[in-house]
């Protein structure tokens, strides 16, 4: 994970001068032995603190990122904004995961891993949290070349990997989209079915994933 210091997308939580929001995430990620979300330049301006453990680009409201069916609907409109927002958030002793929602150019994201339960193995959780951003990267530098005027969009593809109920796949759905997404996503593939991740179907549906195997630094 060291080679993401240096990374174009990550280096972005370094550059403090641009968002104060930027400077306490990556503080707050790094204290807990957490690699910096990586932020999109173009909304690292309004990345900024929005409650304990919860930074985003744009107001969340009332809503908790735990219950993410609503930002996954809101993404199923064509007026959706493009945000970023990445926090922890759960309820009871176990039920706790960290969340990394995006909506950038063509894609939605929606990720919630296991993370800070009572019960979880915490460094298995760390490594599952860095890896996962570590590929949020790598999505991010694969969407730039293929975003375009937010009006002229037609189609999204939804990349979901709901941890706690084990759902993920992907999807492209045209927008304005009626009905429930999460009901007909494409499961990932993997060769190794326990490293299958939904972030690496998408790179590979969107032409970013340049290695031929499933390899760690994807």
């Amino acid at each position: 994970m060291d080679r993401l210091n240096s990374h174009k997308v990550a280096a972005v939580a370094s550059n403090s001068g641009r968002s104060a929001g930027i400077e306490q995430a990556r503080r707050l990620f790094s204290e807990a032995g957490l690699t910096a979300p990586p932020v999109p330049e173009s909304l690292a301006g309004t990345f900024q603190e929005r409650g304990p453990w919860t930074f985003a680009s744009r107001d969340l409201g009332r809503h908790s990122l735990y219950a993410f069916r609503p930002f996954v609907n809101e993404g199923l409109s064509a007026n959706c904004p493009e945000y970023i927002a990445v926090g922890h958030a759960g309820h009871g002793i176990n039920s706790y995961a960290m969340h990394y929602f995006l909506v950038y150019g063509p894609v939605a994201l929606f990720l919630q891993i296991p993370y800070g339960g009572a019960y979880m193995d915490a460094a298995e959780a760390v490594a599952d949290v860095n890896e996962r951003f570590g590929q949020c990267a790598r999505l991010i530098d694969a969407i730039d070349p293929r975003r375009v005027d937010p009006s002229g969009r037609h189609c999204r593809l939804f990349v979901v990997d709901i941890g706690f109920l084990d759902i993920r796949g992907i999807r492209w759905v045209d927008l304005p989209y009626q009905g429930d997404v999460l009901d007909s996503l494409i499961p990932p593939t993997s060769r190794d079915d326990r490293r299958a991740s939904p972030i690496r179907s998408a790179l590979r549906e969107l032409g970013g994933d340049r290695s031929s195997t499933d390899s760690e630094d994807l």
